[in-house]
């Protein structure tokens, strides 16, 4: 059994050095999230001229004079787009806001959040106008976060293979039970899936996708190349969660939305993808994110997320390989999100793994042999934190 919070937290504090075995060892850690934002500045924030309401910004105030490069690029099409977050639910139309101002808006159903296209006297505009918003955010660019290490693995295919577990699937005790994961759903929001790799047996769903124009859709089958992964996180990540030899619920199906485009995401698709979960998925699914840890807060997406866990849905983060304190992170602190450092062989902390008051426990997270997306039979060697939390 997982030990208490409490314990778990002791010893993430305590960081580096052994830990006790059972820390590392839950009967069967299905999948776990790994989300942030693009390193750069956080998000400032700023407030409305009118009624003082929360506006959270990459960039400078307007007209202070600075020339600050320390800011998070944003995407041309992301470039005049806003999130604004609604404190209440049902009634009108959340996009009524938008009724009669500049702004090109468009609601996301059941998350309280309207996407608003305008520039920013016009967005601040509406939310003074309008008491049941919130707060506003600047839409954001995600970047995909490298893993700490990656390296090629041969196939082993053979008799031996298939009956010997690895290492990080021992050290959860996968040599313990008969849990397989049948029945289980895991959402992979990542750089797509390949669905045809023989360590998912037909059991990955393409679901949606962002093209490079950053606009967002359905996938049409599981053979629309516009879902599939090019980059080979996003099945790695499917790999280690779902595999039949070397995942942790090797019977579990997977539904892939691919989020990232050239390497990068925007705030309002991630948003895009919450909202498709929420209206697609059921109590009980598990939600994955491969999107970093480093960066500022985002008080939209923290809603969003805190909307899914209440719902049912299953969502955790991975602290990050920084070698730093967990609580900079972009979740970290943010309950019910709970966040996991990455352990080796000797049941200690990982080098590049974060720490800290805001960590709940540690899981493997080094040399984790799962799928690889050059052929059907590829593998690769992962560590990083966003591996420990599958």
């Amino acid at each position: 059994r997982l030990r208490r919070w409490s314990e778990l937290r002791e010893a993430a504090r305590r960081g580096g050095g052994e830990m006790d075995r059972g820390y590392c060892r839950p009967r069967l850690l299905f999948v776990l999230l790994a989300c942030g934002l693009a390193s750069g500045a956080p998000l400032r924030e700023f407030r409305t001229q009118r009624t003082g309401k929360p506006l959270y910004k990459y960039s400078q105030a307007a007209g202070d004079g600075s020339n600050d490069s320390d800011t998070t690029v944003l995407s041309e099409a992301a470039r005049h787009t806003w999130l604004l977050a609604l404190n209440v639910s049902g009634g009108p139309a959340p996009a009524a806001v938008c009724e009669g101002s500049k702004c090109v808006c468009e609601a996301l159903a059941g998350m309280d959040v309207v996407l608003a296209t305008c520039a920013e006297e016009d967005v601040t505009a509406v939310a003074d106008a309008h008491p049941e918003v919130a707060l506003v955010e600047e839409d954001g660019v995600i970047g995909l976060p490298a893993p700490n290490s990656s390296e090629s693995a041969d196939d082993e295919d053979d008799a031996l293979g298939f009956l010997t577990l690895s290492w990080n699937q021992k050290r959860i005790g996968l040599d313990r039970t008969r849990a397989t994961g049948r029945g289980t759903r895991i959402w992979v929001v990542d750089t797509g899936v390949r669905p045809t790799h023989k360590e998912l047996e037909g059991r990955v769903t393409q679901v949606a996708f962002v093209d490079k124009s950053e606009k967002f859709g359905l996938c049409s089958s599981n053979k629309d190349e516009r879902c599939l992964d090019t980059d080979g996180h996003g099945t790695h990540v499917a790999g280690t969660a779902a595999g039949k030899k070397f995942g942790v619920a090797p019977d579990a199906e997977v539904m892939a939305i691919k989020v990232f485009a050239n390497e990068l995401a925007s705030a309002r698709n991630i948003i895009k993808a919450m909202a498709l979960i929420l209206t697609k998925g059921r109590r009980g699914d598990i939600i994955n994110l491969s999107l970093g840890a480093e960066g500022g807060q985002s008080p939209v997406l923290v809603r969003a997320f805190t909307k899914l866990t209440a719902a049912g849905f299953h969502i955790f983060v991975s602290a990050g390989n920084d070698d730093s304190n967990a609580c900079l992170g972009q979740y970290s602190g943010h309950r019910p999100i709970f966040v996991v450092g990455a352990s080796d062989r000797r049941d200690a902390r990982a080098d590049f793994s974060n720490f800290g008051d805001c960590l709940d426990i540690f899981a493997p997270g080094v040399r984790i042999k799962a799928a690889g997306v050059r052929f059907d039979r590829a593998y690769t060697r992962m560590s990083g934190t966003s591996i420990a939390a599958l």
